[in-house]
């Protein structure tokens, strides 16, 4: 037996004593970064959500049926709008902590108080009365 067969046969052998967890090819996490899912256990707000963004700093912004959901990656914050219904549609505004929110015959955006809490004011106002019912504000752009 040749010295090149012998190290195939070695090879072979000792790869079925390897741990099954690094035998196979592909690992377990698709994911890249690896996704982890939350009940609604955990962010205690509404079911559904209805569009994402992410700010400079990382922090991510949903838009959620109980309101504005902030995610820093350990806690959630929720900020509901001022009518206390559904977020439609989330977007980061230019000027740093800004994230202007549309909703159900309401829009808006939200921005820090000097305590960090984040207080939302509406742009509802800005338009004639007669204007004010609207539906749902399925876009914002900030």
């Amino acid at each position: 037996m040749s010295k090149t067969n012998f190290y195939k046969i070695f090879f072979f052998v000792l790869s079925g004593f390897a741990p099954p967890e690094i035998s196979f090819s592909q690992s377990i996490n698709l994911g890249n970064p690896p996704v982890q899912n939350f009940p609604k256990t955990v962010f205690k707000a509404g079911t559904q959500v209805w569009d994402i963004a992410q700010d400079d700093d990382g922090l991510m912004w949903f838009g959620n049926n109980g309101g504005l959901l902030e995610f820093d990656g350990k806690h959630w914050r929720l900020h509901p709008i001022s009518n206390r219904t559904i977020v439609r549609s989330v977007a980061v505004g230019l000027e740093k902590n800004r994230v202007f929110v549309g909703g159900q015959d309401e829009f808006g955006y939200f921005a820090p108080e000097p305590d960090g809490t984040m207080l939302y004011h509406s742009l509802k106002d800005f338009l004639p009365k007669n204007e004010h019912h609207f539906g749902d504000v399925w876009n914002v752009l900030a």
